[in-house]
Formats: structure tokens, sequence, C-alpha cells
């Protein structure tokens, strides 16, 4: 299909110049003006002093989380000149369209894709989730019982690691090549920090909600850093925090929705500004789908950098789940995931400006996101909300113009079970959905070639009846191998997607249906669909030794691609699963 432009002199791209600037030195680092109640800089913001200028490499990688490229296309133009995101873009390479080359585009496949340049066939990480045997029950994809919880004060619960990921990491990578270095990584999900961080981080931090508070595994410490605990006091106040848009009528102004619009919904605190987070008997839960909740890693990151030896080669990793979170709950189009993207592109330029002081201007960033997301499906019919469709060529990011639809993991467990029993016989045969898979039980292992297709097809079949649902791939009809990456079909996105130890049948959806993302039930979207909307996301590059202010690259380019630049900012060679990749702002590898 044809790619349709979406750049244009009037629009993007007259922004874009507008915030264009010339290679002269850059003055002294000053703080964003923010509007209304966003101060320059955090509570949370520690203020360690200047160092001096180190020659070892510093890189910060910023993720996203659910930052889809049509997400990016349509905002970037209305954000503020002084944000983060036109300072990268001033300041760097943009690349449109980092493309994904699996179809379960979920945040655990698309952080260990980013990090070691592989795809969940060969990384063994093929979803967030996985169906616990024992228990019977969905456990995050990187759970693992020979762990410990490491809080404070610490507890007996077990806890994750990165013994499920098959292949070396960036971290890993540098690790191996300078042993001295510092690197940390710091997230609200223990899947989105594991995979930046590596088998042997500094640090590995992430928010446990159950806790209220920001844990790490004996995996890889035995005790959190100093500088978690100097921010528990401040992470406290910001969960008892109100959250207000910085303007109201900018938000009436560029959101193609109302404040309330069907299908939002809601985290514990309301589905319309304002936020009283005070009032909320869920406050850890309703936090992370807050601007709060990012600050409070950014500030984590600055406290961590404050902490280093300077002459470190250092990599600190920060993933940022709260615009993920908001999406889930209300949807892309919705005020509250504008006013998340408006607030962390402010706060992200403080950020910015706190390490250029640190590190006296010599650093690396590179920014992109872990996936996109779908539109809610209440905004179908609307022009403003869904503008792509008022157009007579197809959508290049594969939006649809109809509703969609969400599935449920207990509706389907239900229609599977008798499906199941009909073509085998009396028996369990279904263990559970964890999305975007099926699971059959132990007892199918012993089944012969030929009842085992029986189920498949009974279970496909019985799949098919629903309409969100596209096709249906089993497992045991999986290919000895796949595809070349440049083929995009379903087909080899799919199998690109099927390690061992995956589900038995994997489901595909239908633009614009997802499985519940089970926040607020029958509410708000979800990604992990093959789907271009999905799979597309934007990626800032800004180095640290070589001038490419303000170019543009329309692309795409691959996974492995960040990987090995991320690598050559580091001066090292990267992982292994990334030696094709190219270095973006160099030679091919």
């Amino acid at each position: 299909m044809a790619r349709v432009t979406y750049r244009n002199p009037s629009g993007l791209l007259a922004a874009l110049l507008l915030v264009s600037c010339s290679t002269a030195p850059r003055e002294m680092p000053r703080s964003v003006s923010a509007p209304h109640d966003v101060a320059p800089r955090s509570a949370l913001t520690s203020q360690p002093a200047a160092a001096p200028v180190s020659s070892a490499p510093l890189l910060v990688v910023v993720i996203v989380d659910q930052l889809a490229e049509w997400v990016m296309n349509e905002r970037l133009a209305s954000l503020s000149t002084d944000g983060a995101f036109a300072r990268l873009r001033r300041e760097g390479l943009f690349v449109h369209e980092l493309r994904y080359e699996h179809a379960t585009t979920s945040t655990a496949p698309g952080h260990a894709a980013l990090f070691s340049g592989l795809p969940p066939r060969e990384s063994g990480i093929y979803a967030n989730e996985r169906l616990d045997p024992r228990s019977h029950k969905a456990v995050s994809i990187l759970a693992d019982d020979t762990t410990r919880l490491v809080t404070d004060p610490s507890v007996a619960d077990s806890s994750s690691s990165a013994a499920l990921m098959r292949g070396a990491t960036l971290a890993d990578a540098l690790r191996e090549q300078a042993p001295n270095a510092w690197i940390v990584s710091i997230s609200l999900k223990d899947r989105a920090a594991i995979f930046g961080g590596g088998r042997h981080p500094t640090a590995s931090i992430w928010f446990d909600v159950e806790r209220g508070a920001f844990v790490t595994s004996s995996a890889f410490a035995e005790q959190l850093p100093p500088w978690v605990g100097e921010q528990r006091s401040a992470l406290a106040r910001a969960r008892v925090s109100r959250w207000e848009p910085l303007d109201a009528a900018w938000l009436r102004g560029h959101a193609p929705t109302a404040d309330d619009q069907a299908g939002e919904g809601d985290l514990g605190a309301g589905t319309r500004f304002p936020y009283d987070l005070s009032l909320s008997k869920a406050p850890n839960r309703v936090f992370r789908g807050t601007p709060l909740a990012d600050d409070s890693v950014l500030d984590l990151g600055l406290a961590a950098l404050a902490s280093r030896e300077r002459e470190q080669p250092a990599l600190l990793v920060l993933s940022l789940s709260a615009f993920d979170y908001v999406g889930h709950v209300t949807g892309p189009e919705s005020w509250e995931s504008w006013e998340t993207l408006r607030r962390l592109d402010l706060k992200l330029a403080n950020f910015l400006l706190e390490v250029e002081r640190l590190s006296r201007g010599h650093f690396s960033v590179l920014l992109t996101a872990d996936h996109g997301a779908p539109p809610l499906p209440e905004t179908a019919g609307s022009a403003q909300a869904r503008s792509w469709c008022q157009s007579s060529q197809p959508d290049y990011f594969e939006r649809p113009c109809d509703a969609g639809g969400r599935l449920y993991r207990d509706e389907l467990e239900r229609a599977l079970r008798p499906a199941a029993q009909a073509a085998l016989g009396k028996g369990d045969w279904i263990e559970g959905v964890v999305e975007p898979f099926v699971y059959y039980t132990p007892a199918v292992a012993a089944l012969t070639p030929a009842r085992r297709a029986k189920l498949d097809a009974a279970c496909t079949q019985a799949l098919a009846r629903y309409p969100e649902v596209a096709r249906v791939f089993a497992k045991s009809n999986r290919a000895a191998s796949c595809p070349e990456p440049a083929d995009q079909t379903l087909d080899a996105l799919v199998c690109r997607s099927l390690p061992d130890g995956a589900g038995d049948l994997y489901i595909a959806t239908r633009p614009g249906s997802f499985f519940d993302p089970n926040l607020a039930r029958g509410r708000g979207v979800n990604h992990g669909s093959p789907h271009l909307y999905d799979r597309t996301v934007p990626l800032f590059v800004r180095s640290a030794d070589l001038n490419r202010a303000g170019e543009e690259q329309t692309g795409p380019v691959r996974p492995s691609d960040f990987t090995a630049t991320a690598a050559a900012r580091l001066g090292i060679q990267p992982p292994a699963g990334a030696a094709l990749g190219r270095d973006l702002l160099g030679a091919s590898r």
C-alpha cells in the first residue's frame, strides 16, 4: 500500500521549521517556563552540585509507553516550542517511524525488542503476562519464584527477573565491554525496567502498586539504593495531590472529544477533571494513571544520576508508563491523554536541562515508545476524532473507521471449554486465556496429532464467531523458521511472535478491536495487535558528539537499529541480536 503523506508546509512541517535552530554554541541551560501549576523543577527533584565534564559517555534512554506515531504526528505541532520534543527535534535526528516486526505489540515484547534487537520468537518474551500452571492465574511474564521482592522493609514475596529472556540486552553488552559501567533503569512496571537494566544493573527499580513504593528484586540487589528512600516522602505527597488541567481552554480547543466522552473509564477518582487523588479508595492505583507518576520516575532518574561516579560509562533508562495507563482507561483522544502528553513534554524539558547541567552538555538521548494504540471504539462516526475517515485514501496507520470491539478473557474461556469437549469428549482441555493466547492443559500434550488438530479446529471455529477476531493461529502449525523482516504480512508477524513457551493459540484481532485491558472493564483501549497503529512509534536521537541538528527521516527503521544506535552512543558493540542493526547517525554495521 502506498504511504499517504502526512506532513505538509501548512501543518506539522511548518511547525517543526518554526522550532529549528542554528548550530551556534548552546547557552547555559535555563528552566522551561511552564504554565499554571507546573513548576520549572518538581519538588521531588534534588539539587546536586554540577560536576566537571566527563569523557565517559552518558546515554539517557526514555521510553514513553504507548506513544504511537499517529498520536505524535497529530500533536507535535500543538506542543510547546520549549518542550522536550521540540528540543530533541532541534538538536538531533527525528525518525518518524520505528516499526516493530512482531504481532504482539505489548510492553514486554516491545522493550525486549528495543534493548536486544530480537523479536519475541528469539527473545522468548511473547506477552506481558503468562498463565501460571500452578495457580492457574495470569502472572507477569517476568515473575520468578526463586527471587524475593526487595523493598523497605524487606518482605518475603517473590519478585521478577530476566531469567526468561534469551540473548543479551544493550545493558548486558555494556556490562561485558565496560565492567565498571553505571547502569540504572527505572519505571512503574517491572517489565519496563528489567529489559533496560539487563541482568547485572547498578539498579533496576519499579513501582509496586500494592505497597505504594518503588522496589527491586533480589535478582538484582539485596537492598534499595539510598536515592530511592530519599524520595519517599515526596512520593507520598504526590499520591494525595489534585490533577487539574494546565489550561482547560487549550484542552477544549485541541482534544477532539468532550471531557466525559463515552467509553472512558474510571480508575477510582472519577471520569473527568479535576481529579482529587486524596478521595480515592485506591490512591496507588490511581496515581499510576496521572502525570505525577512519571514525574516521580524522572525525579528518581535525576537523583540516581547525582549518585554516579563521573568517569563511569553511564546508561540511564527511564520507561514512563503514565501515558499508557491513561490511554488504557480513557483512550488516546481524551482530555486526559492530551493533558498527560503536554505535561510530560514540559517535565521532560526540565529533566533534560538538569541532565545537561549535571553532565555539562556531554550526554546523548534516545526517546521512543514500546508500542502504539488504537482509537477509542466509542469515537467511531466522529469526524473530529477520526479525521482520517474523511479521506478517500486508505489510512497509512490502518486505523479503522468502524467501532471495533472488546474481547473478554472470561467470556472466551466459557466459549472454548464446551467447544473443546464437543470435539474430544469429556475432559479438561482449556487451561485459560491470557491475551493474546489460549493455553491448553497439560493433558493436550498426550493427544495424537490428529486429535490435537481436531482440538485446534474446534477452538478456532469457536473463536471465529466473535466479530473482533480476525484470525487464529495454532502454535502446533508454527513454521520451522520465519520470513525475513522485510516480510510484514500477518503470517510473518505472528511467526516472529511465537517462541517455545507461548500459548497454544494466538488470537489476531481485527482493526480497532482488542482484548479488554481489565483496568476499567468495558472502557478504554488496549494495544497488542499487528496493525500499524500499534506497530509504529516515533524516535528522537540526540548525540553528545555528532551534530545532526534538525535532521528528519520518514523511516521505517527497525528495533535493531535503535539498539545499534544506542550502542554506538555508548561506544560499544551492540548485543548479538542487533548485530545487523544500523547506527542511524552513522554507517551501517
